[in-house]
């Protein structure tokens, strides 16, 4: 999980047990944009991933089944992602193959690139 601005909370919430631990990634960058998030978070999955599923804090509606739809998706495509409202976006999945791509984002630099 890669945090920001509200890392010491996102910390001490999992350390009090009430949500699962997860690994933390702290962006010092942060503040340029999702684009640095997603290069430092892709950058320290790559070498064990062939698969990273992106997913925002900010859409709690997301369900489980909503991510096991992406991750049994298309296997030859290279992304697979969400549709609503006309337009593509996040949650999605990202295979090995867009890793290089993603580790180059920074700034306010998003996701659509990689479409």
């Amino acid at each position: 999980m890669v945090t920001g601005a509200w890392h010491a909370e996102v910390d001490a919430v999992m350390a009090s047990g009430t949500v699962p631990r997860l690994p933390l990634l702290f962006n010092r960058d942060w503040q340029s944009g999702m684009g640095s998030s997603v290069a430092l978070g892709v950058s320290a999955m790559a070498e064990s991933c062939s698969e990273i599923l992106i997913l925002l804090a900010d859409q709690p509606l997301v369900t489980p089944e909503d991510c096991r739809q992406l991750l049994t998706a298309d296997k030859l495509a290279d992304i697979c992602c969400a549709e609503y409202s006309g337009n593509w976006g996040v949650p999605a999945l990202f295979r090995s193959a867009t890793f290089a791509s993603l580790m180059q984002l920074k700034g306010q630099q998003g996701l659509k690139i990689a479409q």
